[in-house]
């Protein structure tokens, strides 16, 4: 189990959000989020040597695909959200919450994080990183949850009309 602590470790600090590992015999499998892009890593054990096959980083127009598919998942439970420029280590938002409040969205290898409480503003030295925008916009938007849980049951009751 002290391999599984060494790979969460080298893992966190590449700023991959670790979500499991399960460890055999012959290989350690690691499955964790960089971004909203899950990742699979798989640590082969060769003796008392480790390979590591990772998945490939995300470059600027990759950072820009990421971002889009982002606000077509959330933009029926904000009022506005705009991708910004980025670069090949992250990308920005500027959203406006259902209540009507404005702030600058990073999204980064750690996840999402609100760099700034307005439109343009990257300076917020904020460390709260989280993995999803749902789970940020759980945490800047009180009407996020209930918008969230209508659309959800709204699709539920369609599937379950679809079937009768």
């Amino acid at each position: 189990m002290e391999s599984a602590k060494a790979v969460r470790r080298l893992l966190q600090s590449g700023g991959l959000k670790l979500e499991r590992v399960i460890a055999t015999k012959d290989f350690n499998q690691t499955v964790g989020t960089l971004g909203t892009t899950n990742c699979q890593i798989l640590t082969y054990k060769f003796s008392n040597k480790c390979k590591t096959m990772t998945e490939k980083v995300l470059d600027a127009e990759n950072w820009k695909l990421e971002a889009l598919a982002v606000v077509k998942d959330i933009e029926n439970h904000v009022k506005s959200i705009t991708v910004l420029n980025g670069t090949d280590q992250q990308i920005y938002f500027n959203l406006t919450t259902i209540e009507g409040n404005d702030f600058c969205i990073e999204l980064s290898g750690s996840g999402f994080r609100v760099a700034g409480k307005s439109y343009n503003q990257k300076s917020d030295e904020n460390e709260d990183f989280f993995e999803t925008p749902y789970s940020l916009l759980d945490h800047v938007s009180p009407s996020f949850h209930k918008s969230f849980g209508n659309e959800l049951l709204s699709k539920l009751t369609d599937l379950s009309n679809k079937n009768l």
